[in-house]
């Protein structure tokens, strides 16, 4: 029963997750962008990265909601928490000086090393929820 739940319960946080994090960055746009502008690896594409990333955020929340096509959605959450993931060492190793955080709601209150952390525990339970559901997939196309 857990091993039959826990992709839906492990989706169902990222759905919260980035929903979450695409409201406030839309919420408070202006300041995102400007936030944005102020990275050096992406500086000339703030403006396009201010629209571009809440929009990927509520596909994949919307993909992960189906399951037909939660496998995708785990899959491409991992990928988006992974890119995260290395934009924030990129940072962490990379400047000198203090670059504010460009995100929302109570991330914005973290440390980036806090945010890397969070990051790489929904990356693990990502993990999880993409093995248990291939599995889960598995075992329906053998009863098909």
């Amino acid at each position: 029963m857990f091993k039959k739940n826990a992709p839906i319960l492990i989706s169902y946080l990222l759905v919260i997750l980035f929903v979450y994090g695409g409201l406030t960055k839309l919420f408070d746009l202006h300041i995102f962008r400007s936030d944005l502008s102020k990275f050096p690896f992406i500086k000339s594409y703030a403006g396009t990265i201010a629209w571009l990333l809440p929009v990927v955020e509520f596909i994949i929340a919307a993909i992960l909601l189906w399951p037909g096509t939660r496998l995708w959605g785990l899959y491409s959450s991992f990928l988006l928490l992974l890119v995260f993931s290395v934009y924030i060492i990129l940072m962490l190793t990379s400047t000198s000086h203090e670059i504010p955080c460009a995100c929302g709601g109570i991330f914005r209150l973290m440390t980036w090393m806090g945010q890397l952390k969070i990051n790489i525990a929904f990356m693990a339970l990502t993990s999880i929820g993409i093995w248990l559901q291939s599995k889960e997939n598995a075992a329906e196309i053998v009863l098909r």
